[in-house]
């Protein structure tokens, strides 16, 4: 960590959701400047700035991160999930800012789903099959794209040819039943200090969204063998890809056997569910990267949901937010179908008592919606 991290200071973060980070960024004893899609409640209560783009565009950020700099004192930054698509960001944060977490290119690396395949061939780790041109039998198969974020554009490939999605960067892989799950991870480029185990839940909001990231539960056991499974992989992984600060890992678990899906070179949303655990939170372990530092902690289990608007929704003005609802809109704010409305957090004694309070709390906020209160 650089010496400037002192209490007191300033940090920029840029993310599609910065709440997050600024959460854990007060924490640590920092002042967070953020720049996101949403500029909800929580996140202009967290920050000592906060500013809204439309898109996270070099086009769009540089006038807003010029702002700041003006206004603030600030020369380091931190980024979150939403930059897959535009990584020439973290060129340009590179050159204004020291920039902590994975570099520009480490983070493309990852991303590019060719090397990142042609690694872990090379690793003799296990992913389902993956072709770079229409499959002979497609409905075995499903379609990504190879800068997606967030379980975006995911769908199952169909009989009909879709020349288009070769055009637009994407890739087949082949269906496999069972649990998605990730894995939590500190690295320090060498090395890699697993955090935690954690369900994924998704949602099927259209016919071209079908596999949307919608929330995940935390602390989840996986049997010993399958635990050694994941640490082997981080261990080969780490060095290879030269990965630092919080990562995740994701990949589908049978019962039998792990199959490896991708990394996510960033800290991602399941670091809000471990946050509290640590002392200073966990960005200020991003921040440091200290793999035999970084303690064991066992807590109970918690879990963390997306509310997407089925239709367009404005939310009411006096509106009584629960204690349990973050990420928060603003009162009249016009929320757009299959847009987030907020987030559901939920703890308990085992992850079944947790998702059943995730999807009663997911009713009682509905409920409240549509009565505007």
């Amino acid at each position: 960590m650089s010496k400037s991290f002192l209490p007191g200071s300033y940090i920029l973060i840029i993310a599609a959701s910065g709440r997050m980070l600024a959460q854990s960024a007060i924490r640590a004893g920092l002042r967070p400047l953020v720049i996101d899609l949403f500029r909800d409640q929580d996140t202009l209560a967290l920050s000592s700035a906060c500013l809204r783009v439309q898109a996270l565009t070099l086009a769009e950020l540089l006038p807003q991160i010029r702002n700041l700099q003006k206004r603030y004192p600030v020369s380091e930054a931190v980024y979150g999930g939403g930059l897959e698509r535009e990584d020439r960001i973290l060129d340009m944060l590179q050159e204004k800012f020291l920039l902590h977490g994975n570099t520009p290119d480490t983070f493309r690396r990852v991303l590019d789903k060719d090397c990142f395949f042609r690694v872990l061939t090379r690793l003799h780790i296990d992913f389902p099959e993956v072709t770079w041109s229409r499959p002979a039998d497609p409905p075995g198969w499903l379609i990504k794209p190879c800068r997606g974020q967030g379980g975006m554009e995911i769908r199952f490939s169909t009989t009909v040819p879709e020349q288009e999605e070769t055009d637009r960067g994407c890739y087949w892989q082949r269906w496999i039943d069972g649990q998605a799950m990730s894995a939590l991870f500190l690295a320090d480029r060498t090395r890699a200090a697993l955090i935690g185990f954690n369900t994924q839940r998704s949602v099927h909001l259209d016919s071209r969204q079908r596999f949307v990231f919608s929330g995940l539960i935390n602390r989840v056991v996986l049997p010993g063998r399958a635990r050694k499974k994941i640490t082997d992989c981080l261990e080969r992984l780490v060095p290879a890809l030269s990965l630092t600060g919080l990562n995740s890992l994701d990949f589908i678990w049978d019962g039998q056997q792990i199959r490896v899906l991708e990394i996510n070179p960033r800290p991602s949303a399941s670091m809000l569910l471990y946050d509290a655990d640590y002392p200073r939170g966990l960005l200020w372990e991003h921040l440091r990267s200290d793999v035999p530092g970084l303690p064991n902690i066992a807590a109970p289990p918690r879990g963390w949901q997306i509310l997407y608007a089925p239709a367009e929704q404005r939310i009411p003005v006096a509106l009584q937010w629960p204690q349990w609802a973050a990420d928060r809109a603003g009162g009249g704010s016009l929320i757009r179908t299959h847009q987030p409305i907020c987030s559901i957090i939920a703890s308990g004694n085992c992850p079944g008592e947790v998702f059943d309070k995730l999807r009663s709390r997911k009713k009682i906020m509905i409920d409240t919606l549509r009565k505007g209160r």
